[in-house]
């Protein structure tokens, strides 16, 4: 090294970083990130949270994943607190806790995130048992009186988010038909008990092993 060789700056570490990380040097990109971490580069710290969280270049550690997205989060990273928010959530390196999942997101909202929205919107939609409404509504069960449009919208709502029991709901309305709402179309019915199956729906797989049996 020359005499008078310039020292890296911590925005020149991490865009090292970045470099060994769209090369999938995962090992390298974790030990940039930690050299600009340690000098308080908001977005090293960040993904050296990534590294943690996925086991890249690091051993895998939720504990030290929720502690970077946190340390970048309170540093105001809108993608680090929607991680946060997603460690919450899921019990990882801290304790379960949905409130706390959600107050993280709605703090990133606030900061323009849309993701955080969408993350809000399914643990409201699964906490509130909104499927099983959306059942009640259709068919006038458990003493509720029958909306089928309020409960086909929830549906709708379900399907968006992705959750397998609406597109499962939606896929037994197709095949018998629900008039004036719903034309019979047992083909795009079909079609859904499939999409249900792929994700996770065991009442949607039951129907496709009988009708392969």
């Amino acid at each position: 090294m020359g005499l008078f060789s310039k020292r890296k700056t911590a925005e020149e570490i991490y865009a090292d970083g970045e470099k060994y990380y769209e090369n999938n040097d995962y090992f390298n990109a974790a030990q940039c990130y930690s050299k600009a971490a340690s000098q308080n580069h908001i977005e090293a710290i960040y993904s050296l949270g990534h590294c943690y969280y996925y086991g890249q270049g690091v051993e895998l550690n939720y504990v030290e994943a929720f502690k970077y997205y946190r340390c970048a989060a309170n540093m105001g990273h809108t993608k680090a607190l929607e991680r946060l928010g997603v460690c919450y959530a899921e019990g990882a390196g801290v304790e379960c806790d949905d409130d706390e999942a959600i107050r993280c997101w709605e703090q990133a909202v606030r900061q323009g995130s849309k993701t955080a929205q969408e993350k809000i919107d399914i643990v409201n939609y699964y906490n509130n048992h909104e499927i099983e409404l959306a059942g009640k509504l259709i068919y006038g069960a458990d003493g509720v009186d029958v909306d089928v449009q309020k409960g086909l919208d929830i549906v709708r709502k379900g399907i968006n988010i992705g959750d397998c029991d609406a597109i499962y709901l939606m896929a037994t309305q197709l095949i018998t038909g629900l008039p004036p709402y719903i034309c019979q179309d047992v083909e795009a019915g079909l079609n859904c008990i499939v999409d249900a199956a792929k994700t996770g729906s065991l009442s949607a797989l039951y129907d496709l092993i009988g009708v392969h049996n």
